[in-house]
């Protein structure tokens, strides 16, 4: 299992380390990207308000966790959508309401 971060905060780009985190949960996707499945990844957000689009192509496994709880880290559509998730997406791994097996994706909140 691989841990990536995410500050907003921070004031480069940074390298996705507790100590200096990316600037973008973008950036932590496409580092996730480089990651073999089926390592599941834990992306660490801290608090904030993230204008962004994410894509997720071909990576599943992906665990968003917002550092401070549900209500810190928020994720929010510039104009469309904030996620747009297409592909292969990995080893399925929780069954959903027809009994087919998905990756699992967790989000905090949304807005937008």
């Amino acid at each position: 299992m691989a841990s990536i971060y995410v500050d907003q905060g921070n004031a480069g780009p940074g390298d996705g380390t507790v100590g200096n985190p990316f600037k973008t949960i973008g950036s932590a996707i496409a580092d996730a990207n480089f990651r073999p499945l089926p390592e599941v990844v834990n992306i660490y957000v801290e608090d904030g308000t993230y204008t962004e689009t994410l894509v997720i192509n071909d990576r599943g496994n992906l665990n968003f966790i917002a550092t401070n709880g549900p209500t810190g880290a928020i994720i929010q559509p510039g104009s469309g959508y904030a996620f747009s998730i297409s592909g292969d997406l990995g080893t399925p791994l929780s069954p959903d309401a027809s009994g087919q097996t998905v990756p699992t994706i967790y989000v905090v909140r949304l807005n937008g």
